[in-house]
């Protein structure tokens, strides 16, 4: 299982300063590898993750919201990221501006940057795991040391270019950054970098697993059906083993372990390879639409994870392949979200970022890819800055005949957590497997 993720840019109002102006950044932060995790962090991990699993679903669902109710469009985002982005632009803002952030984060007063540290430090031990931050400087804007320090502590590496001179050069050596083995690469899109962007920061995740469980070799060709009401034929994948689920009575009134409250859906948990890793997948009825599963999942989504945990019995499973490339602005999201004056140039305050007036963001830009097959899945985003309600899946079986089956055949909502803190690394709708 593949799944990759955010960029934001901002720009100035006003003249460059000078070319004298010198970096208060130090070296460039080395990858090591350490897996030391001090303890003592985890309150703060536990308010990082409570955020980020509270924003990802509200923007998840600003999303939903912008297109109609039976778009056919996925919805991907990663809450960490995103978390991680706009924690290091709350570090830079001040007044009206840092007081929006805060409420649309619920921000505590201090530790979002430690806790950024201590994730970082996280998943590099975790093989299948990888955050990198990435801050890019025009060559003459002048950072204040409180900044960079800050920025520094992160783990972000730091580089110069010029993008008053070359916009488009600068363009493609962030894109040659931000591509790799497994990465998305060219998040920017032509002409989002101008000569007046004075700086962009970039944040991605990538995840690359094989399932814990065997999926059968043979994959059948199966009806999917979509938000409008019409169908697509997809292929079906089919695994028979015991595996973490809770099944809604309204959906499996045959299976004697049901769960009979409308507000508990039913959910599938596939394990990993990494052990440290899971994906759910969430799939609406009638008394528990998809839209209410976005509203819900950020305050629900842990206590239906903990019912799933105690309840592992053999099922048979047919699930899609998914694969799916999303292409997001997110900037009108954030906005929704309450932070109305980050991109508005005489009115945002990032005095702490910088002397200079007139700093504000242009662009959130949010490129996501997802990827299941039989092996295994990947996922990956990049994030910077310059819904006909579902119908319960097909079932038959239960504990009084030969084994319960599952088959997921209508739009979905999927997550991917890191379970020793409870974070959603990757956070989304799946209207259409193969959009």
């Amino acid at each position: 299982m593949k799944f990759s993720n955010s960029l934001l840019v901002a720009s100035c109002l006003g003249e460059k300063y000078g070319k004298d102006e010198r970096s208060r950044f130090g070296p460039q932060i080395e990858e090591t590898r350490r897996c030391d995790l001090d303890k003592s962090m985890a309150p703060v991990i536990s308010t990082f993750s409570h955020i980020s699993n509270i924003i990802g679903p509200k923007l998840a669902q600003e999303l939903a919201m912008e297109s109609d109710l039976y778009s056919l469009e996925n919805v991907m985002v990663s809450p960490v990221t995103m978390v991680v982005q706009l924690g290091l632009l709350h570090e830079g803002a001040d007044g009206q501006t840092k007081a929006e952030i805060e409420e649309a984060l619920k921000l505590p007063e201090s530790g979002i940057i430690e806790a950024i540290e201590y994730l970082s430090n996280r998943f590099q031990c975790i093989d299948n795991v990888t955050m990198r931050n990435a801050l890019f400087l025009d060559s003459s804007f002048p950072a204040t040391a409180y900044f960079a320090r800050r920025v520094q502590s992160t783990k972000s590496n730091v580089f110069k270019v010029d993008f008053a001179e070359s916009p488009e050069l600068s363009r493609a050596i962030i894109n040659q950054w931000s591509a790799g083995p497994g990465r998305l690469g060219s998040t920017l899109p032509e002409g989002s970098v101008e000569e007046s962007t004075s700086m962009l920061f970039l944040s991605s995740m990538d995840f690359n697993s094989k399932w814990a469980v065997k999926f059968d070799e043979r994959v059948t060709i199966a009806p999917f059906y979509l938000p409008d009401g019409s169908r697509t034929s997809v292929e079906m994948m089919q695994t028979q083993t015991a595996m973490p689920f809770i099944l809604n009575c309204n959906d499996y009134p045959n299976y004697q372990d049901c769960v009979n409250d409308d507000f508990v859906p039913t959910m599938i948990t596939l394990p990993m390879e990494d052990p440290n890793i899971q994906l759910n997948i969430i799939v609406p009825n009638d008394q528990l639409p998809l839209h209410a599963i976005m509203t819900m999942s950020g305050m629900w989504l842990p206590y239906w994870r903990h019912l799933v945990d105690g309840k592992i019995d053999e099922i048979l499973l047919n699930l899609p392949k998914v694969s799916t490339t999303t292409k997001t602005d997110l900037t009108k999201s954030y906005f929704d979200l309450g932070m109305t004056t980050i991109s508005q140039p005489l009115i945002a305050d990032f005095s702490r970022i910088t002397d200079q007036q007139g700093l504000s963001v242009s662009t959130v830009f949010q490129e996501n890819r997802l990827k299941w097959d039989i092996e295994g899945a990947f996922a990956g985003l990049q994030i910077g800055a310059v819904l006909k309600n579902g119908i319960a899946p097909s079932a038959r079986g239960g504990r009084f005949s030969s084994l319960t089956e599952v088959t997921i055949d209508r739009p979905f909502v999927f997550a991917i957590t890191d379970r020793a803190t409870d974070t959603n690394l990757f956070l989304g709708i799946i209207n259409n497997p193969k959009e």
